[in-house]
């Protein structure tokens, strides 16, 4: 199936700004443009669609209802927010595209499937050794993005499956799991070693300083220079020792949860 939204163009058969078109790939689908411009093509294996359809509540699949295109923000708004991926692909991890096509894909089964069906049912929660393994798995580089569905095979589940009963259980996604590991271990390379922050920030996967202090006061609310400096003081305060913040190792501490 394809989904796509362009500029406008002069054919009557064309796609305008902001709409959206799905097409079975069987019809040999040939888009129509008058002159340059954007857009952006979604091909969707079919199965891919049910899987989602038998998990997250949604109708069965019998087909999608939307050959002639149509204005719909939200499937122009999902597609928006892949555009930083493209602009800056090193700034973007795996994980968080995986999830984009998620939301899209559920977005075409709420408003495109053309027979409302019987609702699948809830799946609840993944096991605890399955969590484990995520975890395992989503930590073991925290240089390298890991994609869900590669999580997910490690567990033995489809990728919709594993992405909502991981949220169910843990509570949080697995897409913001990896960014939050990073920042919590991060903040404890900060306080604990004199390891430049340009460094932590590349071993704990960030594409530069500046994005991961972007990341860093949005989570805690304070630069990666003042939280070291913060920790520094506080263990003078508690050992009467006069280190600066480049010397102190500081006290062992268990990670954050």
């Amino acid at each position: 199936m394809i989904s796509a939204s362009s500029a406008p163009s002069g054919s009557p058969n064309s796609i305008w700004l902001g709409e959206t078109s799905c097409s079975q790939t069987e019809a040999a689908p040939q888009p129509r443009a008058s002159h340059d411009h954007d857009c952006l093509h979604y091909h969707i294996k079919e199965l891919a669609l049910r899987e989602i359809a038998g998990t997250e509540d949604f109708p069965v699949l019998d087909g999608l209802a939307a050959d002639r295109p149509e204005v719909d923000p939200t499937a122009a708004a999902i597609g928006g927010s892949l555009l930083p991926a493209f602009a800056n692909p090193e700034a973007v991890s795996q994980a968080f595209v995986d999830h984009i096509l998620i939301a899209f894909c559920a977005h075409l089964l709420a408003h495109y499937a053309t027979k409302p069906g019987v609702a699948a049912g809830d799946r609840g929660e993944i096991s605890g050794w399955q969590v484990r393994q995520a975890i395992e798995q989503l930590s073991a580089d925290l240089a390298r993005d890991v994609s869900l569905a590669e999580v997910a095979a490690v567990c033995g589940m489809p990728i919709a499956t594993f992405t909502r009963g991981f949220r169910r259980t843990v509570g949080i996604s697995p897409y913001r799991w990896p960014q939050r590991h990073r920042l919590e271990t991060a903040r404890q390379m900060l306080a604990e070693t004199n390891r430049p922050i340009a460094a932590v920030a590349s071993e704990c996967g960030f594409a530069d300083q500046s994005h991961f202090t972007h990341a860093f006061r949005s989570a805690f609310g304070t630069t990666p220079l003042r939280h070291r400096l913060d920790a520094a003081s506080t263990v003078k305060a508690g050992t009467g020792e006069a280190e600066t913040p480049s010397r102190s190792e500081g006290p062992s501490r268990r990670p954050s949860r």
